[in-house]
């Protein structure tokens, strides 16, 4: 994937698609050994031990020397918590890929996800390649509801730093406008189903269409009678 540009506004930094760009942080003092398993913490800055984002992470326990891990980073429902996206793990278990990747699913700061939250967000996906052994062009999101607004805006500004965008029952319609979309920029796995009345099928249709009229390369799901948290329930296309 390639680089994008830069721009400053102000005091911030942001890419050429209007993302934040995150100071680095040096991560060399975490603890060492790192942890492996199933574990849920709070990320705090290394120096100031401020407050940056509560998770709920599973890492293989056997690491690999080299950055060879994808990462799949997941953004819940309103209302809802990083115990959520349980499934997401489930389903990369069932699917035998456990030992590949380190997945980790991410609390909101308010009930939902917001433009505020996306430093916090840069920030923790930073320390998890810093400590970790990932590879840095296997990096995947995945959300769901709000959490598949927040792939779509998060995923939009940052395709530079994301693989690939998994939307459930999502918003909104659009993705970004650029050159050779499919050979620069994310895929996207769109997953809706039709009988949803809290967030409605067309905004994934409408995504759809320009999606590929963009040139992007994506896959999309349209669900039968499926309503809106309980498309959960077809493990096929979790596991897929």
């Amino acid at each position: 994937l390639g680089l994008m540009g830069t721009a400053q506004a102000g005091d911030v930094m942001l890419n050429a698609l209007g993302g934040l760009i995150e100071p680095a942080i040096d991560w060399s003092t975490y603890p060492r050994p790192i942890k492996t398993g199933k574990i849920t913490d709070e990320l705090k800055h290394p120096t100031t031990k401020n407050f940056i984002m509560k998770y709920l992470m599973w890492v293989p326990d056997k690491l690999p020397d080299n950055k060879h891990l994808g990462l799949l980073v997941c953004f819940h429902g309103f209302n809802n918590s990083e115990a959520q996206f349980t499934f997401a793990y489930e389903s990369i278990k069932a699917a035998s890929l456990a030992d590949n990747y380190v997945v980790i699913s991410l609390k909101s700061k308010g009930l939902g996800w917001a433009n505020e939250d996306e430093s916090n967000v840069l920030k923790t996906i930073a320390w998890v390649k810093s400590v970790y052994p990932i590879d840095a062009r296997r990096v995947f999101i995945w959300g769901m509801s709000n959490g598949g607004w927040m792939v779509s805006d998060f995923g939009g500004k940052h395709q530079d730093l994301v693989a690939g965008i998994i939307r459930y029952c999502g918003y909104p319609t659009t993705a970004p406008t650029v050159k050779d979309a499919a050979f620069t920029q994310s895929e996207y796995y769109l997953v809706h189903g039709d009988a949803d009345k809290d967030i409605p099928v067309d905004g994934s249709r409408n995504l759809r269409r320009s999606l590929n009229s963009l040139g992007y390369n994506y896959v999309y799901r349209e669900l039968d009678g499926g309503g809106h948290v309980d498309i959960l329930q077809y493990t096929n296309i979790r596991e897929d």
